[in-house]
């Protein structure tokens, strides 16, 4: 059985080593990239299953990159990963077509939920976030 491919895109190279580790037993990271442009380069050369990205990089914002990659045609589902505590963010996530959406600072056990609900099709907000987003 093929193991689902993820793609990472964070510009903090040492959390973006832990989120491969994190998940690496189960899934196959397929690369792991630093700004927006190279994740969009990325996501049409390997053709993940899962982009997990950040929403602050250089170059080109997670947000931004990942609303190109999905108009782009791309079946990846997406889960932001982000320090942005404001449900805005998360608003615009799931309007470019977002999955997930997960705080930096949840319990890596968030995380694999995440990655686990968006896979099986469904979506997953950061329970924190999930309450402010009923005020919009």
């Amino acid at each position: 059985m093929r193991r689902p491919l993820i793609l990472i895109g964070d510009d903090h190279r040492l959390v973006a080593e832990g989120l491969a580790k994190l998940l690496q037993d189960e899934y196959e990271i397929v690369e792991i990239v630093e700004d927006g442009w190279s994740l969009i380069s990325a996501a049409e050369r390997l053709q993940p299953d899962l982009i997990l990205a950040d929403i602050t990089m250089p170059l080109l914002n997670g947000l931004d990159a990942c609303e190109k990659i999905l108009k782009a045609g791309s079946s990846a589902k997406v889960v932001i990963l982000t320090m942005h505590h404001d449900a805005i963010y998360a608003v615009r996530a799931l309007r470019i077509g977002a999955s997930g959406f997960v705080l930096k600072n949840s319990a890596s056990i968030d995380l694999l939920i995440a990655v686990r609900t968006v896979l099986d099709g469904n979506t997953y907000v950061n329970p924190k976030m999930s309450e402010q987003l009923d005020l919009y």
